[in-house]
């Protein structure tokens, strides 16, 4: 072999251990950061819907309802969110919304989880799987995979926001 030829050799494995290293450098720098906690998990969001229904209705003050709201603060903190319950009482009835946040910074982002899409029924009882359920579970799984150092998130469970139209969540007040 020519010395010529080792040298365009060389050439070549220096460009491809060149070119791999480029590569693996560009991944690392534009890889977005929720990839190193994980990604949403459609199936264990799925299992939190499924606990959330085998319950019953989890109307405010009913046992089912105090046990979903101990659930849903053991979720959160063992995700790493501080927890806060606003209590509050509505046309007679006692509420808890549940909120978490990761500091005490304000929030630049708060996702909640919200009424049902068909106005005729709002009235009615939720029976809580399509709407309050999985809601629910869609905070709880992006609790569990938000990193830590992300901008300042709220996640809010709204208590009795489907129960038949309580004053200030009527659809025609609400500035979407």
């Amino acid at each position: 072999m020519t010395l010529r030829r080792v040298a365009q050799l060389l050439i070549v494995l220096f460009g491809l251990i060149l070119a791999g290293f480029s590569g693996w450098w560009a991944t690392r720098i534009w890889s977005p950061p929720y990839n190193t906690v994980g990604n949403f998990d459609g199936d264990r969001a799925l299992q939190d819907v499924q606990y959330q229904i085998s319950l019953g209705p989890r109307t405010s003050g009913s046992t089912a309802h105090d046990r979903i709201v101990e659930w849903m603060q053991a979720e959160l903190k063992a995700a790493g969110w501080q927890v806060k319950i606003q209590e509050a009482t509505l046309m007679g009835h006692s509420i808890q919304n549940v909120v978490a946040r990761r500091s005490a910074q304000p929030p630049r982002i708060i996702l909640a989880a919200d009424r049902g899409p068909d106005p005729g029924r709002r009235s009615e009882p939720a029976p809580g799987a399509n709407d309050g359920a999985s809601g629910v579970a869609v905070l709880l799984e992006l609790a569990r995979t938000l990193p830590e150092d992300s901008i300042p998130v709220w996640l809010v469970f709204l208590d009795a926001e489907d129960n038949g139209e309580l004053p200030g969540w009527h659809s025609s007040r609400r500035h979407h």
